[in-house]
């Protein structure tokens, strides 16, 4: 009997700590106001991740003009816990810049508008109708990404 009553305790336990360490977060990749990151912030979203830089494939990769801007807003909306993701330019057609000179750029934005980010992701997708991207094959994308 005993032992039926410790495992209901132990499965709220467990349940009220997993919920307790979900967050709720918000994705960006475009132009995002200050009201819609408030409003957010309001309904108990603590977390923001925005794209920090753009495949853009055409010209090699570049900061997301909105990069700046949507960071800007959602401090002043009270969120702090922000995240960046870069979408690295790849595929065989496309002149994409050295790894080294797109993390410079987005480093130098980061630094010259003194932004204070937690985790940098990386943004790994396959577009084949926009960029074409990560098409080296399955040895070749895997040694890409490494």
């Amino acid at each position: 009997m005993r032992a039926r009553m410790i495992f209901p305790l132990v499965w709220v336990f467990l349940l009220n700590y997993v919920e307790s360490a979900l967050l709720h977060g918000v994705d960006s990749s475009g132009s995002v106001s200050q009201v819609n990151y408030e409003t957010a912030k309001q309904e108990g979203f603590e977390k923001v991740v925005i794209r920090g830089y753009s495949e853009a494939c055409e010209s090699g990769g570049l900061v997301d003009p909105n990069f700046v801007s949507s960071y800007i807003k959602a401090r002043a909306a009270g969120l702090t816990n922000i995240d960046i993701y870069w979408f690295p330019c790849s595929g065989a057609s496309n002149r994409c810049k050295s790894y080294a000179t797109r993390l410079q750029e987005l480093r130098a934005t980061m630094t010259a508008n003194k932004m204070n980010i937690t985790t940098l992701w990386v943004d790994i997708e396959n577009d084949p109708t926009f960029c074409h991207n990560w098409n080296y094959g399955t040895s070749g994308n895997l040694a890409e990404a490494r």
